[in-house]
């Protein structure tokens, strides 16, 4: 047995891109050698925020079909793949600002743990057993994450219970001393070292930020274990996640039955049932569940095994 996780939104009740900026001003402000650079950093954060805003409002308006036309998987997934340029972008905007620059590993693992320690973060209910209950049933777990640092990922899920022990591969974007976003080694291999033409100076080729590339990513965590990806029950919350939830088996991550990707789901032709019906699987094995404890009571697990 496999299973991949989503992190932001699906292990975690919200998205945390926002609670490691957060960590990276307030950082700045406790070392900065020149009075004003957390008031700095934070100014050019918001800035960041914004013209990502523009950005992919910009990027949606101009594409066709729009919403309401996308009824196909291939049309919805050719309109996801569209919005790798406005990822990129943005990476180069968080880099140009220097928002992380200093910061090492250890530090934004440990950013991750007191983030769950002080309640800023929240891990999604029985998690920790949800990993647990896969490890005994020797199933491999990893986490796949559009996040920009794998530390932080693995510092949040060190405080809520899975450390090293339980041998989750984390395979998400890593930030360099520099302050850089770098793609994960598994996207490296796969595309090589050299930047494609179009990306000279600009975010790292092998950057980890679209739907596809959570597909890729989850093809090479299968490839490493001799499995094909069908095989795999993948879990995700948002429209990066779609692409992998409908490969194989897939559990969306959503509060109630009305959130965003149950809707695009549904718009473009799957079923997708809560994980306690006992009615069919729907296309491609698909269900919904609020947290993993409902994953856990629904006897998924025991189903794949």
């Amino acid at each position: 047995m496999s299973v991949i996780l989503d992190f932001d939104g699906t292990i975690t009740a919200r998205d945390t891109i926002g609670n490691l900026a957060d960590f990276a001003i307030a950082h700045r402000r406790q070392t900065q050698q020149h009075a004003g650079e957390g008031d700095h950093l934070a100014a050019a954060w918001a800035g960041i925020l914004k013209a990502y805003a523009e950005d992919f409002d910009a990027n949606v308006r101009g594409r066709q079909p729009p919403e309401a036309e996308r009824t196909t998987l291939a049309q919805e997934v050719a309109y996801l793949r569209a919005l790798r340029p406005v990822e990129h972008r943005s990476v180069r905007r968080v880099e140009a600002a220097r928002l992380f620059a200093g910061m090492n590993a250890s530090l934004l693992f440990s950013a991750g743990e007191e983030a769950v320690g002080r309640g800023d973060v929240r891990v999604r209910e029985s998690f920790a057993a949800f990993v647990q209950a896969v490890r005994q049933r020797e199933g491999r777990v990893a986490v796949v994450s559009v996040n920009w640092s794998a530390a932080w990922i693995r510092g949040v899920m060190a405080a809520a219970g899975v450390g090293p022990a339980d041998e989750v591969a984390v395979v998400a974007n890593e930030i360099t001393p520099e302050g850089r976003i770098v793609g994960p080694e598994e996207l490296h291999r796969e595309r090589g070292n050299e930047a494609e033409p179009e990306e000279e100076g600009g975010a790292d080729p092998a950057l980890l930020a679209t739907s596809e590339d959570k597909l890729r990513a989850m093809r090479a965590i299968m490839a490493e274990n001799g499995a094909d990806p069908s095989g795999a029950v993948y879990f995700g919350d948002s429209a990066t996640d779609l692409e992998c939830l409908v490969v194989g088996h897939g559990v969306v991550i959503a509060d109630d039955e009305e959130g965003k990707l149950l809707k695009a789901l549904r718009r473009v032709g799957y079923d997708v049932p809560h994980i306690s019906s006992s009615k069919g699987a729907g296309n491609g094995s698909l269900f919904w569940a609020r947290n993993f404890q409902e994953v856990l009571d629904g006897g998924l697990l025991d189903r794949e095994e």
